[in-house]
Formats: structure tokens, C-alpha cells, sequence
């Protein structure tokens, strides 16, 4: 009877695995059609480790070939990372660099091309620390280059910015020249400009007072004057003309000029003169227009350089883009 109860219960326990084993796993045949195929290297990327280029160079370079056979828009996106880690790795850039000409980015030219066995040396050069320790895979690859590509479009904006103040600093210096210019040029005054017209010829006589510390050589005026009909209005020019003096014009000095200049734009109404160049006895010169090419190059050069520092990561982007 005892031999029956066991004989009994290993049939049950028997059959209870059986039941378990058939449900559990598909029988031969079964429809599996909802299943999802995943390939390995979607779930565990392929790392490429080694502590010298023979050794990546072996394993990385077939599996390059491959991927440019099978996936040539990836295996572009990992050429872009790579060309990236070479060219900013230790990219650096400084003012003095601008002072010869803005960066015009081609970060790639001089790169060997991408792939080959030189282009791979370089790059394990510059990765070198990361592939001998950890490794590195596709997509690391081209997450460091974009990383690197970044920390270069910075160092570009910091470098423009400094360059630009330096700019600022020298644009506010050539304002100051040039209002140090003009008040010097309204140190020779006028009282009661008269005039006489004779034809075409209009003729100035006036009084001038030199308030400068130099003997003045000589003088270039601009004649101006009102319109009649428009009293509200500024002068408007007439002409110009050059006083040269006989003797010195000496500071602190009132003496009678007369000149004459081409009358033909005059309508009637109040002279008036200013004075927009003089030269000394000593021999310095200078003019109200003196400075006037300098701010407009400094100012281009200004303009240039914010315009250059809100456009460097497109610029170095499109670049990229269109590599290799």
C-alpha cells in the first residue's frame, strides 16, 4: 500500500512539471509572429578599447568599412565626430589672431582624408586617453566631437568678445582725438564777417583772433551762409579757402583777414566761417576730417566682429554638416 501512495505521488509531481514545461515554453511550430527582433549591438554597442593604434587600428578599421557599407549616414555622423576630436581637442585661439584677419572656419582642409590610416592615427592621438581606458563607441565618438566642436565655438566667442572691447576701447580713443581736434580748430575765432560781391567773386573780409598756444602759419575756411527765405535753416556751404600769413600769427593775436571764394551758391544773408585745418609754424597740421577714416575703419572693424561673434557655431556647424 505504502509502495502505491509513492508510486501515485511521483506521477502527480510528474505531470504537474510536464503542465508547467508546456506552458511556459512555445511548442515547434508556434505562431511567433509578435515577437520583436533586436540586434545585439542596438542593446550592447560595440567598444572599441586599446592601448596602441596597431591594436585599434585592426579591429576599427574593418568595423569602419562595414559600417560605411551597411550605414553610410552613420558612418559619416562618426567620421564628423572624429574629424571633430582632431581638429578641436587642443583648438585654441587669442585677439592676436584677429588682428590679422577674422576666423574664416574651415576646421577640416587640412585634415587627411577621412578614413584613412593617417586620418585614423590622428584620431587615436587624440583619443588616446579615453580608448585606453574605457574605450569609446560609435556614438560616443560623435557625442565627444560635438562636445569638443562646442567648447571651440566658446573659446571663439570669448576670444571676439576681448577683441571687440580692445575695438571699443580704441574707437572711444579716436572720438577723443578727433573733439581734441575740433576744439583746437575753434580756438580761432571770428567777429563781423563783412562781405562784397563782385560777379561770380565774393569777397571776405573778417576779423580772427588766435586762442592757441602755436603761431599759426596758415588757415582753411569754410564759408557758409543762411538762405534768406529759410532764417530757421543751418548755413549752407559756399566754398573754401586757404589764408596763408605773412609773419607769424601769433597767440592771443586779432588781425584783419581777406580772401576771397567762388560766390556763385550765394544767395544774401549773414557769412559765417569756420575753420576746418590749420598748420603751425612748427609744422603741425591738422584737419576737421582728420579722423574721420579712422572711425569709419574702426567702426567696419567693430561691426565685423559682433556680426562674426553671433554667427562662429553656425558658420563652424555648416562646416561640419558638409564633411567628409
Amino acid at each position: 500500500m505504502k509502495t502505491v501512495r509513492m508510486r501515485l505521488a511521483q506521477a502527480l509531481t510528474l505531470s504537474l512539471a510536464v503542465g508547467m514545461t508546456s506552458g511556459c515554453w512555445p511548442e515547434r511550430g508556434s505562431d511567433n509572429s509578435g515577437a520583436t527582433e533586436v540586434a545585439v549591438e542596438d542593446l550592447y554597442p560595440t567598444v572599441f578599447l586599446a592601448r596602441s593604434f596597431d591594436e585599434f587600428s585592426q579591429r576599427f578599421a574593418p568595423d569602419l568599412r562595414k559600417l560605411q557599407s551597411s550605414e553610410n549616414d552613420r558612418y559619416r555622423a562618426v567620421m564628423r565626430g572624429m574629424a571633430q576630436t582632431i581638429a578641436f581637442k587642443n583648438f585654441d585661439v587669442s585677439v592676436d589672431d584677429f588682428r590679422k584677419a577674422l576666423p574664416s572656419p574651415d576646421p577640416f582642409a587640412d585634415l587627411p582624408e577621412a578614413g584613412s590610416d593617417e586620418f585614423l592615427k590622428m584620431f587615436y592621438e587624440a583619443g588616446r586617453d579615453l580608448l585606453s581606458d574605457g574605450g569609446m563607441t560609435y556614438d560616443s565618438i560623435q557625442k565627444i566631437g560635438q562636445a569638443h566642436q562646442a567648447n571651440a565655438v566658446t573659446k571663439y566667442e570669448n576670444a571676439l568678445y576681448t577683441y571687440i572691447q580692445a575695438l571699443r576701447e580704441k574707437q572711444v580713443s579716436i572720438k577723443q582725438k578727433d573733439v581734441q581736434i575740433r576744439q583746437i580748430l575753434d580756438l580761432v575765432s571770428f567777429i563781423q564777417p563783412s562781405v562784397e560781391r563782385d560777379g561770380a567773386k565774393l569777397s571776405v573780409t573778417v576779423q580772427a583772433t588766435n586762442s592757441t598756444d602755436e603761431d599759426l602759419q596758415s588757415l582753411v575756411l569754410s564759408v557758409g551762409a543762411k538762405d534768406p527765405s529759410k532764417s530757421w535753416s543751418a548755413p549752407e556751404a559756399i566754398g573754401s579757402a586757404t589764408v596763408q600769413f605773412d609773419g607769424h600769427f601769433q597767440p592771443g593775436e586779432t588781425r584783419t583777414l581777406q580772401f576771397s571764394v567762388d560766390g556763385s551758391a550765394y544767395k544774401g544773408g549773414a557769412i559765417s566761417l569756420d575753420v576746418t585745418g590749420l598748420t603751425t609754424q612748427s609744422g603741425f597740421s591738422v584737419e576737421n576730417t582728420s579722423m574721420l577714416e579712422p572711425l569709419k575703419v574702426i567702426e567696419k572693424l567693430v561691426q565685423d566682429a559682433e556680426w562674426k561673434r553671433r554667427s562662429i557655431g553656425d558658420e563652424l556647424s555648416r562646416a561640419t554638416s558638409s564633411y567628409p
